[in-house]
């Protein structure tokens, strides 16, 4: 063999031999059996580097990095997994797994995936956050959530000691922050659900009563005084053998990162300057989230909702995305030490894959764009789901509605979906005027401190005629509009006049005026709209053709605030019900499900003619610094709004998701305009068995529901409520087994219940006015202040009255032609004996396949036995055996059932 043979078959075994080591060690995207990953933490089990995975709920589970499952704990008690550790507790090797769950518990399993131990307090807490420091036998573990304590515990989960705080425990983190080996307690406090930290320092773990250091409010260091920290993390930036604290942070609509050593001074900092960059990044409540990258590269990744930027060790940018099509936003990033692999563990959206990068390549971010495992399905689904609203026929036995959908909404809308004339949607062009004008009159109704307020997002620069001079010009071009005319920080941003004049000069284009966030029955400046604005209101209104008055407000407004008698006045007597849109302002609330119904009592309560729908991008924010909102399929939001016009919802509030992946908000117009989804007139609602009826509200509740982003106020006595937990502050913890929303709604824990799986049908919420009709009715019913339940004049303690609430809505349900379990359902009668059955995947931002089960009951027209079943857009054909039908809901998606009676 020639010199040069020999050297060209070394140099062949020799690449052989590479590619071969590569694929041994290059490892791959993986699925897991799981659903919505949330949480992931490097871990070993001796030599084998795994990672430790927890799903939003609380189920947890173990992988190796190649994707083999080891094993799965699903929850018992569903509520939100806030963190998760990896650590060996007992020194032999093998790291254990300790989780902070919204349950009210720290768990511990070992690497088997054998539960150690639980710790629970005596009361209730919200525990969202743990760190561990390993000492052998000396462990210690520190947990701290909403009841304002950090809990120090042992290695077998046995209370030591604990010390309070004048703030939510918000996030804890060990590091040997200024002496090499010597580890430090990072302790950050919040009060605001946002901003405004009640403590910011370190302390000595063996003696939490000493701080070392601490950074006051008032620090110069912008990035950590004025954003909302979403992502805290103690790795060694600087690369001096001692841990930084890497904080990512969130300015409303940009990110911005900052670095700080163990004497808290900035050693690298990032915001977004460059105008192209803004372009990409500014989103509204994305969630910031990051790690550094050593010691594969001196770099730091940063992402925020669908932008991400790779940065230097001091936080100047070296990579930023042009494009959404990557695969961010990831729920949660990790380097593995063991593997030197960056792993992404699901999305926002609800994914259960892990995908894995290797930074050391080149362009390594640009890998990985295509969804794998649960994400992957609800496209496919929902895609299936559109193009069969696309060639749907209504049958004979239905009617179109006289009444249109009425949708403001500002994105693209296919031909196809334009050609469909079924029903009918006339979609609006919102804007937010805000005008210079004389407040005199305010003035000297509610007093300088309250008329002297505005928003600051408002310019207040238009005079009258500038906007009498915008409406005509909409009148003119025949494109109907709506106008944001006023919030909680300014319920003026036009004035009365203004407001009439924009009505004559543009009465078919006008529909109206938006106000949100004015809850607070005791701000003056509620009373003056209420008894000034309103009556001139609603007579122009009505003089001048469409216009209505849409008000978003948030928490459980729609269920508890609007029976304070102010709000009485304006929402309940009835003399405003042409003209009123009760809508949600659901962006940082966990009780979605209270407002829905409490919307329906409403409606089908005869007190509005209509309500809305509100979809925005920032709907899932359920805590804001740990709920990131910018998921990429548009799912939860079409199922959010289905359900919400499968109850008579027939105005919407729409922002454009235009950052999702796969079909749009088309896909509900769709359901709309071709009769697959009807227009529901009160009547027509068939799955209302029994209602929730308030009277005589809880002041107490009034005020704390009010004050919906202050998380310091979280009581004991909010347990022992008909409405338990309610408030921002209990977010992501399990609802008791005697609350409202559990028995009567089907809500296991407070976090996004947009969708609920209602197992005795949808239970409104109204006044107990109407307690006379339901009896005259036979219709059962439950009363409550809220706080307590009510049997005749005596008040019950909920605990005990959750049996009554049990009992009644199971008879209510009993008299329903049908009743659905293992979905979100609505059924609408289409004539006197045709019926829709709309079944949705009840799980908002974790979708799944859902198996379903529906009952169909004796009535006065049958006995139990429909002449038929059928899936209206597949044209399935559903076998119905001893009275019941069984069926498969796709992940993400919404199937629509007929049948004959």
């Amino acid at each position: 063999m020639t010199n040069r043979l020999l050297s060209t078959v070394l140099i062949f075994l020799t690449a052989c031999t590479g590619l071969l080591a590569a694929s041994m060690t290059q490892a791959s995207n993986f699925v897991t059996d799981g659903n919505a990953l949330r949480k992931m933490v490097p871990a070993k089990v001796g030599s084998t580097p795994v990672l430790f995975l927890a799903e939003l709920d609380g189920s947890v589970s173990c992988y190796t990095t190649e994707g083999k499952k080891l094993w799965r704990n699903p929850t018992d008690d569903p509520a939100v997994m806030f963190e998760i550790r990896a650590a060996d507790l007992d020194g032999d090797g093998r790291d254990e797994l300790v989780t902070a769950s919204g349950d009210g518990t720290i768990s511990c399993w070992d690497s088997s995936g054998k539960l150690l131990w639980k710790f629970r307090p005596e009361r209730k807490v919200r525990f969202n956050t743990v760190a561990v420091l390993a000492r052998g036998k000396h462990t210690r573990v520190f947990a701290g959530g909403n009841d304002r304590t950090i809990y120090v515990l042992d290695r077998k989960g046995k209370e030591l000691s604990k010390k309070s705080f004048k703030a939510v425990i918000r996030k804890l983190e060990l590091g040997d922050f200024q002496v090499d080996g010597e580890e430090l307690l990072f302790v950050h406090t919040l009060e605001h659900d946002k901003y405004r930290w009640g403590f910011f320092g370190l302390l000595n773990p063996d003696n939490l009563d000493e701080t070392i250091i601490e950074l006051p409010a008032s620090t110069e260091i912008k990035r950590i005084r004025s954003g909302m920290i979403t992502d805290l993390r103690a790795q060694d930036l600087d690369h001096d053998d001692r841990d930084d604290l890497l904080a990512f942070n969130a300015f409303f609509v940009l990110p911005s990162f900052t670095a700080l050593n163990g004497n808290f001074e900035e050693i690298a900092g990032f915001d977004v300057i460059d105008n192209k960059l803004k372009k990409v990044a500014t989103q509204r409540y994305g969630h910031s989230t990051g790690t550094s990258l050593y010691p594969v590269s001196n770099e730091i990744l940063l992402q925020y909702g669908q932008a991400y930027f790779v940065l230097d060790a001091k936080g100047n940018v070296l990579h930023a995305n042009d494009s959404s099509s990557y695969r961010f936003p990831a729920s949660d990033i990790c380097l593995h030490p063991s593997t030197n692999l960056l792993y992404a563990a699901g999305s926002t959206g609800g994914d259960n894959a892990v995908y894995v990068f290797d930074p050391s390549k080149k362009n390594w971010w640009k890998e990985n764009t295509k969804w794998e495992g649960r994400l992957a399905e609800v496209t496919e689904n929902l895609e299936t789901l559109y193009d069969q609203a696309i060639v749907f026929e209504p049958p004979a036995y239905q009617q179109p509605s006289q009444k249109p959908f009425v949708m403001n909404y500002g994105g693209k809308i296919p031909k196809e979906v334009q050609n469909l004339d079924y029903n009918k949607i006339i979609f609006l062009d919102q804007k937010a005027w805000s005008e210079d004008y004389d407040r005199s009159d305010i003035l000297a109704a509610v007093g300088e401190e309250y008329a002297s307020r505005r928003d600051k997002r408002k310019p207040y620069t238009d005079k009258h005629e500038d906007l009498v001079r915008k409406a005509k010009a909409y009148e003119k071009s025949g494109t109907p509009f709506l106008i944001w005319a006023g919030h909680g920080t300014d319920p003026f941003y036009v004035s009365i006049d203004s407001l009439e004049a924009i009505l004559e000069a543009a009465p078919e284009t006008c529909y109206g005026f938006i106000y949100a966030e004015m809850a607070n029955p005791e701000d003056p400046r509620v009373h003056y709209f209420i008894k000034h604005y309103m009556p001139r209101l609603a007579a122009a209104c009505r003089k001048n053709g469409k216009a209505k008055l849409h008000f978003r407000y948030k928490q459980t407004f729609w269920a508890t605030t609007v029976h304070a008698d102010i709000w009485q006045e304006l929402f309940l007597s009835g003399k405003y019900a042409d003209i009123l849109v009760p809508a949600t302002e659901d962006t940082n609330s966990t009780t979605q499900e209270l407002n829905l119904a409490g919307r329906v009592g409403m409606y089908v309560g005869g007190y509005v003619d209509d309500f809305g729908m509100r979809l925005i991008d920032d709907n899932p924010t359920g805590w804001r610094p740990t709920a990131p909102c910018r998921q990429k399929t548009v799912s939860p939001y079409l199922r959010s709004g289905v359900i919400r016009a499968a109850y008579g919802a027939r105005y919407g509030i729409l922002v454009n998701p235009s950052y999702v992946d796969g079909p749009g908000l088309e896909v509900m117009f769709a359901l709309m305009k071709s009769g697959v989804l009807p227009v529901v007139e009160p009547d027509m609602i068939a799955s209302i068995g029994s209602w929730h009826l308030i009277d005589d509200i809880d002041e107490e509740i009034l005020m704390k529901d009010h004050s919906g982003h202050d998380i310091t106020n979280a009581a004991d006595s909010d347990v022992d409520q008909v409405i338990s937990a309610q408030y921002v502050t209990w977010a992501g913890s399990s609802t008791t087994n005697h609350d409202f929303s559990r028995i009567g709604l089907g809500v296991d824990y407070r976090w996004l219940n947009f969708v609920p799986k209602l197992p005795h049908g949808m239970v409104p919420i109204a006044s107990a006015g109407l307690k006379q009709e339901l009896e005259k009715s036979g219709t059962p019913f439950i009363v409550s202040d809220v706080k307590h339940g009510k049997v005749g004049d005596q008040l019950v303690p909920a605990r005990e009255f959750g049996q009554v609430i049990k009992k009644t809505v199971a008879g209510g349900a009993a008299d329903l032609p049908v009743v659905v379990s293992g979905a979100s359902w609505s059924a609408i009668q289409l004539d006197d004996s045709h019926y829709r059955l709309v079944l949705l995947d009840p799980y908002y931002i974790d979708p799944r396949d859902c198996e379903v089960t529906i009952t169909f009951q004796p009535s006065d027209n049958a006995q139990g036995k429909p002449k038929w079943v059928k899936d209206i857009l597949s044209g399935e054909q559903i076998l119905v055996k001893g009275g019941q039908a069984k069926l498969t809901v796709p992940a993400g998606s919404i199937r629509f059932i007929d049948f004959a009676l």
